[in-house]
């Protein structure tokens, strides 16, 4: 399959990783690179001044919706974060499945999921 380079579209995300590596290639670098790392950085930085946080619950409990907004941002790149709600809870729901522990419900986090969602979205 042949895809014209107008028709290709590359996410912010995407164009800022291909930079990083890029410049590593460049400066004769090499290191494992994962693009979660440093916005994950951020957030485990950050979430605690969010003011839907509650203060006794942990970061590693929010991760998961900070990683839905973050990922959901390109994965329903073209709508909003309204059109895409449905979507994102579900997404959320999945990441859940995966990890052990109950997490915190959706309406718990969804304020974190919006709070990454456009953060994505000016990044």
């Amino acid at each position: 399959m042949i895809v014209s380079p107008s028709k290709l579209i590359i996410s912010k995300q995407a164009k800022q990783v291909v930079r990083v590596i890029s410049e590593m290639i460049m400066n004769n670098q090499t290191t494992t690179v994962h693009p979660l790392d440093s916005y994950d950085a951020y957030w485990q930085e950050n979430y605690g001044s969010r003011p839907y946080i509650e203060k006794e619950v942990p970061y590693a409990d929010y991760q998961p919706a900070y990683q839905t907004g973050h990922e959901g941002y390109d994965r329903y790149l073209g709508k909003s974060f309204d059109e895409a709600e449905d979507e994102l809870k579900l997404d959320y729901e999945a990441i859940l499945a995966q990890k052990t522990g109950t997490g915190l419900a959706w309406i718990k986090v969804i304020d974190a999921v919006r709070d990454a969602w456009d953060k994505a979205g000016a990044t």
